[in-house]
């Protein structure tokens, strides 16, 4: 077998909108591990992470070239449940639908046989109660055609600015991307952007009266060094705008199609502004400027959206595995093989966090665990998931778990999947294999949304959990007899 050192993090946000519901109570308290004094590989240790998005503000100039189109910003929009399908439209290969079956045992029984991930089942839940009306879909651009009203293009040149051009689409149904470069040269063939280049894409003003929670969310890629940076904000005045930058090479992440990544701005929380729902209002922005440093290909952007709902977000669970013990009342880890390939299933380590000090793994628990902080691979014929549940969607208009991972595994052969459940019993998400160790959230962790509205079943409808009153969340790992990796 190979042997590489485990890198592996997840925060894990499981979000809904609706009415308020029943939340665990906290555990004890852990014991903070010792400092670590540096990690294998180059890797940051957990002391010294840090964001890769830093809190900006700037201001909208006036600068000589703008491009406006005109009109309210009232158009048509679709139906906030079609917002589930754009997710799908932006995942990469090596994301695949996956769904798998207990034989009717529920995972509190801990149910014998190893599950096939790949399986598939043919049962469906029964549709609940759900609060449908109170989410909105304020904007949505996928830059296919021109931008539309209430969008305004800004540079300090004319032959250089925001534009769409016809490749590196997030969407696989879709072939357009928005680049901020000369009009002359062909991004698609591998043009840079020129230096000293400073151009904003601005959307608004919109109205965010009577919401009590509201997002932007968009993918970027990005290829360019700092002190060049791609920026995400968001302004009540139309002036000042207070977000995010970012700048490195962010395109190849391997988990949304073309090596974008996702980002999502919660307009509840917006840096330097606070809340800004219900305002009547808002705008946002897209900021681009490079430097007299060696040029690149520099940013692109696709599938910008804003939602709105009448209902404030309610979280129903928030880890990030480092303060409380662990296990706990929220989780429950199983090794589904019993002892027969040795007891070996998650439990949390103190090294190789995004964030803080804390990570999960999954083979450092049970009596044949093994410690990634020492270098150790995950072993062969591995089976083992990490359950959280019961919680109620009941009345939820939107619902979806937001968590942090990187991965690396046998291609095609050694699975990470996260599922979502309805009885215990049938599962169905998604899985991965491969190598996503290059996205953007510190220590080459991604930020993947698994919208518990929309997920893809093969050879039926998609599978929407809103309204159903138990439903379960699993992190499945499952390696074959060879070449151990990083793993999830």
């Amino acid at each position: 077998m190979t042997r590489h050192r485990a890198l592996v993090a997840l925060l894990i946000s499981v979000l809904l909108f609706g009415y308020p519901v029943n939340t665990r109570s906290d555990s004890p308290e852990k014991t903070p591990p010792p400092p670590l004094a540096s990690t294998p590989d180059g890797a940051a240790s957990a002391q010294q992470l840090s964001a890769s998005a830093q809190e900006v503000h700037y201001r909208l100039e006036d600068l000589p070239f703008h491009q406006a189109y005109p009109g309210g910003t009232d158009d048509a929009t679709p139906a906030v449940s079609t917002a589930g399908s754009w997710s799908a439209m932006a995942e990469a290969q090596a994301i695949q639908p996956v769904a798998t079956h207990f034989d009717g045992a529920r995972f509190v029984s801990m149910p014998d046989g190893t599950p096939d991930i790949s399986a598939g089942s043919d049962d469906s839940a029964t549709p609940g109660s759900v609060s449908a009306t109170a989410a909105a879909v304020v904007m949505v651009q996928d830059f296919e055609g021109t931008l539309g009203a209430g969008w305004n293009i800004y540079s300090n040149r004319a032959d250089a600015y925001w534009h769409p051009v016809n490749c590196l689409s997030v969407e696989s149904s879709g072939s357009h991307s928005a680049w901020p470069g000369l009009l002359a040269q062909d991004a698609c063939a591998g043009a840079v952007v020129p230096q000293g280049l400073e151009t904003w894409l601005v959307y608004g003003p919109f109205s965010l009266r009577g919401a009590q929670s509201a997002e932007l969310t968009f993918y970027f890629r990005n290829q360019i060094g700092a002190p060049a940076y791609l920026a995400w904000m968001v302004s009540t005045n139309g002036n000042d705008f207070w977000g995010y930058q970012i700048s490195g090479q962010y395109a190849n992440s391997n988990v949304y199609n073309n090596g974008y990544n996702l980002v999502s701005l919660n307009l509840a929380s917006a840096p330097g502004l606070g809340n800004v729902t219900g305002r009547d209002q808002v705008w946002i922005a897209f900021r681009f400027k490079s430097s007299t440093a060696t040029p690149d290909r520099g940013p692109f952007i696709d599938l910008a959206y804003i939602i709105k709902n009448d209902h404030p977000r309610q979280v129903v669970n928030s880890e990030n595995f480092d303060v409380r013990a662990f296990p706990n009342e929220s989780w429950a880890a199983v090794d589904f093989d019993g002892t027969v390939n040795g007891e070996t299933y998650w439990d949390d380590v103190a090294c190789y966090a995004r964030s803080g000090a804390w990570a999960m793994w999954p083979a450092a628990g049970g009596v044949n665990g093994v410690n990634p902080c020492n270098g150790d691979t995950y072993p062969p014929n591995l089976t083992t998931a990490l359950i959280y549940g019961p919680f109620s969607l009941r009345y939820a208009s939107r619902a979806w778990v937001d968590f942090m991972f990187r991965n690396r595994s046998e291609s095609g052969h050694d699975k990470f999947g996260w599922l979502a459940s309805y009885d215990g019993s049938n599962w169905y998400g998604r899985s991965t294999s491969g190598q996503q160790t290059s996205g953007p959230y510190g220590n080459g962790y991604n930020l993947y949304r698994f919208d518990l509205s929309y997920i893809p079943i093969s050879g039926r409808a998609p599978l929407d959990l809103r309204g159903q009153p138990t439903v379960y969340l699993m992190f499945l790992f499952q390696s074959d007899n060879a070449n151990s990796d990083q793993g999830p």
